[in-house]
């Protein structure tokens, strides 16, 4: 091992590198290793250290270092700090976890993923069962080329049936099928509670609409446009969706 302190060579975006890792010294790498290395963490950190005289590991893993202190910690990059961080890691493990969750749920009831069932649900509630895809995929929180793939699963199943819009032929609507409906009252109930039991019931009243405001906020960044139905809904009235999630 080389002595040379490295403790702010770090693969974190969220944190300063020097928050995030223990002081370290470089281990004994082949420079082409080391150089990978680096370059995963920093392409511009890389591209400086290859132009820089650098004749042993000693002078490469040194170099690294004053590099990173002259240089990329000298960028105006607002860290988060640490009340930041734990909010931050907390959202991310939810929005991780929540998915699986839903899916294994409803794939082991009914061989549907969530956003299948949330796309049969969105056609059931429709004005005559029937939606433009367009629609469907604001509705559904996708992109019209995700929610074409999904459709095509779904109507070989004869889960839904498309075809062309009889006002403008250049749209195409989809309208979920009687076998459609009956998959969804058979997965309804078994969604629902997984939905109490891992989200609702675990909050309050007050935190309840909490979640709905910091939802509202984030989305408002992510979708500035109102495209989604997820973003205008109001929390006194609720999607249309609400009774079956």
């Amino acid at each position: 091992m080389i002595g040379c302190d490295v403790s702010r060579l770090t693969n974190s975006t969220v944190l300063p590198p020097a928050a995030t890792t223990p002081p370290m010294a470089v281990p004994m790498l082949p420079f082409p290793m080391m150089l990978t290395v680096v370059m995963m963490s920093s392409p511009r950190l890389a591209t400086r250290l290859l132009v820089a005289t650098t004749n042993t590991i000693e002078e490469f893993s040194c170099r690294v270092n004053q590099v990173w202190e002259n240089d990329v910690m000298t960028e105006d990059t607002r860290w988060l700090d640490t009340e930041e961080s734990a909010a931050w890691v907390r959202l991310v493990a939810l929005t991780e976890l929540l998915p699986g969750v839903l899916d294994q749920q409803l794939l082991h009831d009914v061989q549907l993923t969530h956003f299948e069932y949330a796309a049969l649900m969105s056609l059931a509630s429709a004005p005559e069962r029937t939606m433009r895809m367009t629609a469907l995929a604001a509705r559904t929180n996708a992109t019209l080329p995700r929610l074409s793939h999904v459709a095509r699963r779904l109507e070989e199943r004869g889960l839904i049936r498309r075809f062309p819009c009889p006002e403008d032929r250049r749209a195409t609507n989809a309208t979920v099928t009687d076998a459609g409906l009956e998959l969804i009252d058979e997965a309804a109930p078994g969604h629902v509670e997984t939905v109490r039991q891992y989200v609702l019931d675990a909050l309050s009243p007050e935190q309840l609409r909490q979640l709905y405001e910091i939802a509202g906020a984030v989305l408002s960044r992510l979708d500035p446009d109102q495209r989604l139905t997820a973003t205008a809904c109001q929390f006194s009235e609720g999607p249309a969706l609400a009774r079956a999630g």
